[in-house]
């Protein structure tokens, strides 16, 4: 107990410091490509070729122009580096999940090591052959269809499922299982409808709604099968 509180406070600098370099990087560039033309410092409108570039490739082209070639290698490098690690460490958790809490919990109970294995190989190749494939289909000149904006999906799905369950988890003790499966689906399901409704997304951001409607049907439903729960 002694040990939490600085371990805290290093952890709370940690985050912020890339949290803040981020945020720095967004708005900088965003001046930077949108009135500074780069050639002697002059400064001028630049709103029409404002999205004559890619977006997510921001950090290395200012990189590339701003600082000299070796820091800029070295800066793009580490960029990559950690991008890489972050890519195997979702696929390696991704076909952990897959092959052993739905291969071999559902379809294969008795599942040797080695089965497992060629399994997990399998589904690690499926799933990167697909991220790639989506990562290339989009269009990088469409702010719509980057891969941010797909990452920015997912976690609104994700977030939609889990959000309200956790939450009233830990705050609403008459939930009912029945309540907490409901908010998942409820919560998935309005998150998919919204997104894909033209009307609906340009109102709000999909995972504010989903969540208002998991918590509600949470409350609902677990209101309707308490006393089955009780029983």
């Amino acid at each position: 107990m002694a040990d939490r509180e600085p371990a805290c406070g290093v952890f709370r600098w940690w985050f912020l410091l890339p949290v803040s370099g981020a945020g720095l990087l967004g708005l900088t560039a965003h001046y930077w490509y949108r009135f500074v033309t780069g050639t002697g410092g002059t400064v001028e409108s630049r709103l029409d070729s404002a999205l004559v570039f890619n977006v997510e490739q921001v950090l290395p082209m200012m990189a590339r122009q701003v600082l000299d070639p070796w820091v800029a290698g070295i800066l793009v490098s580490a960029t990559l580096a950690a991008i890489m690690s972050s890519a195997d460490s979702f696929l390696l958790s991704a076909a952990s999940s897959m092959t052993r809490d739905v291969y071999q919990r559902i379809f294969r109970q008795q599942a040797s090591e080695r089965e497992l294995l060629k399994i997990s190989r399998v589904v690690t190749i499926g799933l990167g052959t697909g991220a790639l494939t989506l990562a290339l289909s989009t269009d990088p000149w469409d702010p719509e269809a980057t891969v941010y904006q797909l990452v920015l999906y997912a976690w609104g799905g994700l977030s939609a499922c889990f959000t309200a369950p956790l939450v009233m988890a830990l705050f609403y003790r008459k939930m009912t299982r029945a309540g907490c499966l409901a908010g998942i689906l409820m919560g998935a399901g309005t998150s998919l409808v919204w997104r894909n409704v033209e009307f609906l997304s340009s109102v709000a951001y999909e995972l504010i709604p989903s969540v208002i409607v998991s918590g509600c049907a949470i409350w609902l439903v677990s209101r309707l099968t308490r006393s089955v729960d009780a029983g």
